[in-house]
């Protein structure tokens, strides 16, 4: 199951706490948790994702589970880049904070069944 953002069925949302740490002088990670909730009819879920955050590349990996919903149980894992919205395909947002928006992927790999 794989929901892109723009899709006009879904809608997912999060919210994350970070904690950053300068791992060099030349890169910084930010470790992050996020709750996503995807909304979907019957399809929808949501999920409970950690990962790392690359500061200088402004891209980010998560991987955690749907903790309700649709696939409970079944892993979840997040991808996404930190862009200016007016390079994301999010259109105009004028409500984004300081005019970042967040373009990528989440992905829900079901258990091969048993």
């Amino acid at each position: 199951m794989r929901f892109r953002s723009g899709d006009p069925n879904a809608n997912a949302g999060s919210s994350h706490r970070s904690n950053a740490s300068a791992t060099s002088s030349v890169s910084a990670t930010a470790a992050l948790q996020a709750v996503y909730e995807v909304q979907a009819g019957d399809q929808s879920l949501r999920g409970l994702v950690q990962g790392g955050y690359d500061i200088s590349t402004n891209a980010a990996r998560l991987d955690g589970t749907v903790l309700g919903g649709r696939l409970t149980g079944e892993h979840m894992h997040v991808e996404f880049v930190a862009l200016p919205c007016s390079q994301s395909n999010a259109g105009s947002q004028s409500n984004a904070a300081g005019g970042t928006c967040f373009q990528g992927k989440i992905t829900v790999t079901p258990r091969a069944a048993s």
